[in-house]
């Protein structure tokens, strides 16, 4: 009857270990992906430092391989004039927030990093959308987009 009770006892507490297992490795890839997140926010920080000082083409050189694939620095430098005609110059910005992808529509799976800020423009508020790829142990732009608010 005791050996009975000793496998009863070892089989409930097997699901409770996997649980644990689980658990662990849930908490571990949140950890990583927020260490992630953070070395993306710190990468995009003096990127966008080189938008703010009109930087544009120094900006589209330190961009990923394929943002300039994407948009010749001609274009870039022609979006940004068109995009920060209606902005006076930027007041504050406040991170708001970032997520980790392996994917994003019409891009190669990868690394990335969708950013949001909350921008000010004089008095005029906007909302700024930085997405961030890692090339080797690189994080690069990939992708900017500000509206107004």
């Amino acid at each position: 009857m005791q050996r009975q009770l000793t496998i009863c006892l070892f089989l409930l507490a097997l699901p409770v270990q996997a649980q644990d297992t689980t658990a662990t490795r849930q908490d571990t890839t949140a950890t990583r992906q927020e260490a992630l997140v953070k070395a993306a926010r710190e990468a995009a920080l003096p990127w966008l430092a080189l938008l703010d000082a009109g930087e544009y083409e120094e900006s589209w050189e330190t961009a990923s391989a394929s943002f300039q694939q994407a948009v010749t620095m001609p274009q870039w430098r022609q979006a940004l004039v068109q995009a920060y005609a209606s902005f006076d110059t930027l007041t504050s910005r406040t991170y708001l927030g970032g997520k980790y992808l392996t994917s994003l529509p019409g891009a190669p799976e990868g690394e990335y990093v969708v950013m949001q800020f909350s921008a000010r423009f004089g008095t005029a508020p906007a909302i700024e959308t930085v997405t961030f790829v890692r090339e080797g142990n690189t994080w690069k732009a990939a992708g900017y987009f500000v509206k107004p608010r």
